[in-house]
């Protein structure tokens, strides 16, 4: 039998490994291997030192980027809000990783007062940085911001503006929607405007819920449908009876089945005109389902 008493150590062996271990680390810090210094930031901040802070500062000037990122985030997990200025300054840090490693920091912090600072890297050139920038401030959720978002939906990179959809949509203000509406358009972000469309519950986007029940991939005429029967009233009847003659087959079917699922009696004669003229076995078959789903009412 194990007896676990005789194997715990004494509190006092305990701290001096402790001791021997950060005073280790902290020697590593000055290191001329750069991975031995990036190594020993991160063994910081797992034995959670806050006397190590004074050190790690020191080390945002290190020449190597990795251990400055590493130095954003044991700041931010040693001393959370405290690290809010070091983490501001890493900003400007000439290199992107870093900047972007310290936005990621700022992102999980979600204090306003790196707002204006992260609005000013939504014009970086770098285009990662942009897209983080982004993200941080969607989840900052300060609608300041708002106003630079909207801009940055003309971003020449696709990724940025999907990021700025999604940070709009949890922004969750009206003011977003006309710049979103117009944004439809754009066949690379399509289905994130969409979700931050049905996030905001504008009833303006309903027309172009209507129109996008015909695009070529299933997921936003899905997305489309469900904005639909979240915003809709009775009066969508006239706009989806429309898209029930589309030369898709594929939107004809979406919109049949939504038709369905909306139970407005309304749609019924336009089902029923239309089964008698639709070919199209699979359209044919929704077709049905919806007639007799309204039926039962």
């Amino acid at each position: 039998k194990i007896d676990i008493k005789e194997k715990e150590k004494p509190f006092e062996e305990i701290k001096r490994d402790e001791d021997r271990e950060f005073n280790l680390y902290i020697k590593n810090l000055k290191d001329k291997d750069p991975l031995i210094r990036q190594d020993a930031v991160l063994r910081i901040a797992v034995l959670g030192r806050k006397d190590a802070v004074p050190y790690l500062l020191e080390s945002l000037k290190d020449k190597e980027p990795q251990v400055r990122a590493n130095c954003a985030n044991t700041l931010r997990v040693l001393i959370g809000k405290e690290s809010l200025s070091s983490l501001i300054g890493l900003l400007n840090d000439k290199d992107p990783y870093v900047r972007r490693r310290a936005i990621n920091e700022l992102e999980v912090l979600k204090e306003k007062e790196a707002v204006p600072h992260l609005i000013k890297l939504l014009r970086d050139k770098n285009i990662r940085v942009r897209g983080s920038s982004v993200e941080a401030l969607g989840a900052i959720g300060d609608k300041d911001a708002l106003g630079a978002l909207v801009k940055l939906l003309r971003d020449k990179d696709s990724s940025v503006r999907a990021s700025c959809e999604v940070a709009l949509g949890k922004l969750d203000d009206k003011y977003a929607v006309p710049y979103l509406i117009k944004a439809i358009n754009d066949k690379y972000i399509r289905l994130e405007v969409i979700v931050a469309l049905k996030k905001i519950r504008d009833k303006s986007a309903v027309p172009y819920f209507v129109r996008t029940l015909r695009d070529f991939k299933i997921k936003i005429r899905e997305e489309s449908a469900k904005g639909i029967k979240e915003l809709a009233d009775e009066s969508v009847v006239e706009l989806l009876r429309a898209r029930l003659n589309d030369n898709r087959w594929a939107a004809r079917e979406s919109t049949e089945n939504l038709m369905g699922e909306l139970k407005f009696k309304k749609s019924l004669p336009y089902l029923k005109a239309r089964f008698k003229k639709e070919k199209n076995k699979h359209v044919k078959i929704a077709l049905g389902n919806a007639i007799s789903s309204l039926e039962k009412i």
